[in-house]
């Protein structure tokens, strides 16, 4: 293996690594979202599949499409989280105020 696609392949695994750690994150919290949490993540979820594609594909590419999602996803883990924090879950037979 030529030494730049070993670098390059070391740069592209973590990002990817970290993606995907995410992605089940957002998946396991996503069914307890709000409709515009669900929307903002089947978006955003279209994206994942061919940004993995690409960085396997494109070697020696900058990795700003790989930062793009990475951000993305751990901003709509944050809004899960913060919402979950805020509205705790309700319980069968429990009726809110909304």
């Amino acid at each position: 293996m030529h030494q730049d696609q070993g670098a390059t392949e070391k740069k592209t695994s973590g990002p990817l690594h970290e993606i995907r750690r995410l992605r089940d994150e957002v998946r396991l919290d996503i069914h307890l979202a709000s409709r515009d949490l669900q929307d903002q993540w089947r978006r955003l979820e279209k994206r994942l599949s061919p940004a993995s594609r690409m960085a396997r594909e494109i070697k020696g590419a900058t990795g700003e499409a790989l930062d793009s999602v990475t951000r993305e996803l751990r901003a709509l883990r944050t809004k899960l989280h913060e919402r979950r924090r805020a509205r705790p879950l309700l319980k069968r037979g429990d009726v809110t105020s909304e």
